[in-house]
């Protein structure tokens, strides 16, 4: 966190007290940012020649086990399945 808030240009303690105020622990925020991004590269057809373990590590994540768990955790899905049912390229629904 200290890290951060250099990074930001603020103080340790103001930073403590913006998460506060946001209901999210600063260690929930990054996972939720961290799964965002990889959800999107799931998406993303150009990310298909990447393992999911690649993805993992690539959005900050050490550990799979931990990964698949908060990724099924907040999209319903593990991430093999959230890719494998994801809608091809020019499928519509009609």
């Amino acid at each position: 966190m200290k890290t951060a808030a250099a990074a930001l240009g603020i103080s340790e303690s103001y930073l403590h007290r913006l998460m506060a105020e946001s209901g999210e622990s600063f260690t929930e925020m990054v996972n939720r940012l961290r799964l965002e991004r990889a959800k999107r590269m799931l998406e993303d057809p150009g990310c298909d020649g990447l393992r999911i373990g690649d993805i993992a590590f690539a959005t900050g994540f050490n550990d799979f086990t931990y990964f698949n768990r908060l990724f099924r955790r907040r999209f319903g899905d593990t991430p093999r399945t959230f890719r494998a049912d994801r809608p091809e390229q020019g499928d519509t629904m009609q």
